[in-house]
């Protein structure tokens, strides 16, 4: 006999996190919710964010479990970094959301479906 979930466990808001090594150290993710990304998309169609920049802020931004920032923050650290700093986190925090290889499958954007402007 299978044991059915009850709605209480189907919102239980846990999500996969994992270790990120970067500049020296490390932080921790964690994946996305769904009701997540598609807010990001929408906000993406209606132009609240305008460029490839804005989604990888808010995309780390949302993810960041330790030390937690808020998308100035995250900003701040795209300004100060290395082309590609942040390409292993953003991989990363993509893989636990389940935004990669299945992402087309499921109606959910890929992380890198357009190229940055002005890039």
């Amino acid at each position: 006999m299978t044991d059915y979930l009850t709605p209480g466990q189907l919102t239980t808001g846990e999500f996969p996190e994992e270790d990120v090594p970067v500049a020296g150290g490390k932080v921790r993710v964690r994946g996305l919710s769904r009701g997540e990304v598609l807010r990001m998309q929408a906000d993406k169609e209606s132009g609240r964010i305008k460029d490839l920049g804005a989604w990888e802020r808010r995309m780390i931004s949302l993810a960041m479990v330790n030390p937690q920032l808020t998308e100035i923050q995250v900003a701040d650290w795209q300004e100060a970094s290395v082309a590609g700093a942040l390409e292993e986190l953003t991989r990363v925090i993509s893989e636990l959301s389940g935004l990669n290889d299945d992402a087309d499958k499921s109606g959910v954007p890929a992380i890198r479906d357009e190229p940055a402007s002005g890039v």
